[in-house]
């Protein structure tokens, strides 16, 4: 009986059985169909297919399986079983790991909702105290939206967003005092009484309203929610419809914490850390300074923010806003793998860095690079133009571990 611990190549993590199989069938010049029907398929085709998803790491082959394998291939049945197992609680620590990391992600994309508790009223003071809309009120909220299943999604801008509020809309009575709870996210089916919201009681300051209170169905209760209709997908040119935003502007270069900053507050530090949490770079909004790792001087942004701002033309950049995820030809609720075109559940946003022309990818606070590699994580919305510089910084090299 062969041994296969010599002359194997070096195996990917989590997929070494389908390197030891692929390798062993290779020795013995059986083809996916003769190995199938060896080991005794009705159907030596889709065994074959099966056979190939095993070889690829794609899935782990079972028990049963894996002995027909041995013996066919002429492969110690212990050996593979222990392959099996090393496999399976790798993959199980890798899923960790990336769980880990989205939960990472998934936590700076939504720190603007906190923001937005925690700041409501110097906003809604400012926003109603200016005689013309400002231009911070187009800042994008990440996840501020309407969202219906299988119908489509109205996401709000910062200034939509407050004067929905002004307006007793995005609102509903709190479950534990009575007052007004502000709506940022409503997520659900439309026909139904299932939903997810997110917001806060600006009364009481519950944050944890597990059930709407309304009346009708959510898809009635939305439409008296929202001063625009849905986007549906019916109505969009493609499933990942991109502007290039150097002909058509569609995102603003302001950013919540930006927008604070502007009005006199305090906002937080935002981090951008690699996946293994090492600091790259700091973003400090009320002085508009970027701090990168082994540099001495800040990069600053004061002129982006100021009363002369630089043209938004000079960033170079896509972005899919909305673009909706499918599944048996029909538009789904649910989170996409970035870096694909987004999800109804939040937008993937597509960068062009000027130099290479290489598309990188942020979804759900995690940054993408052109290989699909997670390079950063932020713990807060970064303005565009810092975004985008951090971009060309990364693309050139900088900030490898």
């Amino acid at each position: 009986m062969e041994t296969f611990e010599d002359e194997v190549p070096e195996p990917t993590m989590g997929r070494q059985l389908g390197d030891v199989l692929a390798y062993a069938r290779r020795q013995k010049a059986l083809s996916l169909g003769a190995l199938a029907r060896a080991m005794g398929y009705r159907n030596p085709s889709r065994g074959g297919q099966q056979i190939q998803r095993w070889e690829r790491g794609e899935k782990l082959p079972p028990e049963e399986r894996l002995v027909l394998l041995g013996q066919v291939l002429d492969l110690a049945i212990m050996d593979l079983l222990n392959l099996r197992d090393q496999d399976a609680k790798e993959r199980q620590r890798d899923r960790d790991r990336q769980l880990a990391l989205l939960r990472r992600g998934e936590a700076g994309h939504r720190a603007d909702f906190k923001l937005l508790e925690r700041f409501y009223h110097p906003l809604m003071a400012a926003f109603h105290g200016s005689l013309e809309r400002p231009a911070w009120t187009e800042a994008q909220i990440g996840d501020a939206a309407i969202v219906l299943a299988y119908l489509g999604a109205k996401a709000f801008s910062l200034g939509e967003l407050l004067q929905a509020w002004s307006e007793e809309k995005m609102t509903t009575r709190c479950q534990s005092c009575g007052g007004r709870f502000r709506l940022i996210r409503l997520a659900g089916s439309p026909l139904s009484g299932r939903h997810h919201i997110d917001g806060f009681c600006i009364d009481c300051g519950q944050s944890d309203q597990r059930h709407l209170i309304k009346d009708g169905t959510l898809l009635e209760y939305s439409r008296s929610q929202t001063p625009r209709i849905l986007d549906h997908p019916s109505q969009r040119a493609s499933a990942a419809w991109l502007v290039d935003l150097t002909d058509y502007v569609m995102e603003s270069r302001w950013s919540l914490s930006q927008v604070l900053a502007e009005l006199g507050e305090t906002p937080p530090i935002i981090g951008l850390t690699t996946p293994e949490h090492q600091l790259l770079a700091t973003y400090d909004a009320a002085k508009a300074e970027l701090t990168l790792k082994d540099h001495d001087a800040p990069v600053s942004f004061a002129l982006w923010f100021g009363p002369d701002p630089v043209p938004m033309e000079e960033i170079t950049y896509l972005e899919d806003d909305w673009g909706e995820a499918h599944s048996g030809g029909r538009p789904v609720i649910g989170q996409l793998s970035p870096p694909r075109a987004g999800s109804w559940r939040g937008q993937t946003r597509v960068f062009f860095a000027a130099e290479t022309g290489e598309p990188w990818h942020q979804s759900r606070g995690l940054l993408y690079d052109p290989e699909g590699r997670v390079r950063g994580v932020t713990d807060g919305a970064l303005p565009p133009p810092v975004l985008m510089w951090l971009i060309r910084w990364l693309a050139h090299g900088q900030g490898d571990p």
